[in-house]
């Protein structure tokens, strides 16, 4: 297990250039050298961490010189997990962040945004692979982007539906719920179970999603499957979630995903990231791992980051509404 104290904390953070010319020049042998497997990095210190502790910019985290604009109104604050599926130490934290989404309020929209750059002379074939043109660096990070992109898109549309036991999971707690809020307020009017319906579809969409992306994770860190092109991509998929093979094929090479691509590539510019993996919060407040000196760690700075926002952004709200009473 890798220290997370000190100078070694820096192995935590995958480091984008260097991992991109590996890429490029011999990637399989890269790979073969790489220690694998789920390592969670203890640090005891975190766990007596309070809501008033008080982290400092430039030690505990960093501060874009210019901000990156969200869409996100005064009454929420988002929130950006930057993750790559080959990158173990971006597996370690989202069993961290899993955890953590179930304590954070409702005004947060988090997002996981994979994180890829472009190469010099790399092969900008849809489905490139590590064995295929030598001449050409495989960007093995915009790769597995277009499979993140490929899979939202798919669930959402759906094109990826839910299994039966899913379902009929969430149906027999979603019963239990409505019997509860009958008992509470009366009958549900029609009204209401059409919201709850769609609110359902929503919800088992997101099920959905996250357990795709959890069994990709899995399948390249356990299993050392790396889905180096879209034929593995889709044979895995097609396996493990009844995904139509030429359906996957078609979205994965479509123009929707490619503009995502552009639009993220212009964003992780404006992160100004050398690695992997980050929390962007607000989109001017960055965690990493390197200063952050631990996994665990980066979620208390987080957490202090989006309370800090929230109180900013409604004692700014307050004083515009004084200002007009």
């Amino acid at each position: 297990m890798l220290s997370t104290t000190g100078s070694s904390m820096k192995r935590h953070f995958w480091h984008i250039p260097a991992l991109a010319l590996l890429m490029g020049t011999s990637f399989l042998s890269f790979y073969s050298n790489v220690s694998w497997g789920k390592t969670l990095p203890s640090d005891t210190s975190t766990s007596s961490l309070t809501q008033q502790t008080i982290f400092q910019p430039v030690k505990d985290y960093r501060v874009l010189k210019t901000p990156v604009t969200t869409s996100i109104t005064t009454d929420h604050v988002d929130v950006r997990k930057i993750f790559w599926y080959g990158c173990p130490h971006c597996y370690s934290l989202d069993a961290i962040v899993d955890d953590w989404l179930k304590t954070l309020p409702n005004y947060v929209n988090f997002q996981r945004i994979p994180a890829f750059y472009s190469l010099p002379g790399e092969d900008n074939s849809k489905n490139n692979t590590a064995g295929g043109n030598k001449r050409k660096r495989v960007n093995l990070w915009k790769l597995h982007a277009r499979l993140y992109y490929t899979v939202n898109k798919m669930v959402k549309d759906g094109n990826i539906k839910p299994s039966r036991k899913m379902v009929t999971g969430y149906h027999n707690q979603s019963a239990k719920n409505n019997r509860n809020e009958i008992e509470e307020t009366g009958k549900l009017t029609s009204l209401d179970r059409k919201k709850h319906n769609a609110d359902e579809q929503e919800i088992l969409r997101k099920k959905l999603f996250e357990r795709i992306n959890d069994a990709i994770f899995y399948e390249v860190q356990e299993n050392r499957n790396y889905l180096k092109d879209s034929q593995s991509m889709a044979r895995f998929l097609s396996k493990k979630f009844g995904v139509n093979k030429k359906r996957f094929n078609d979205v994965f090479n479509s123009m929707p995903i490619s503009m995502q691509l552009m639009q993220t590539s212009s964003v992780m510019k404006d992160y100004g990231l050398k690695g992997v993996p980050a929390i962007i919060i607000d989109g001017r407040y960055v965690v990493e791992p390197a200063k952050a000196g631990s996994l665990e760690k980066m979620t208390d700075i987080a957490d202090f980051l989006i309370r800090k926002v929230y109180t900013e952004k409604h004692t700014e709200k307050d004083g515009k509404r004084r200002e007009h009473s």
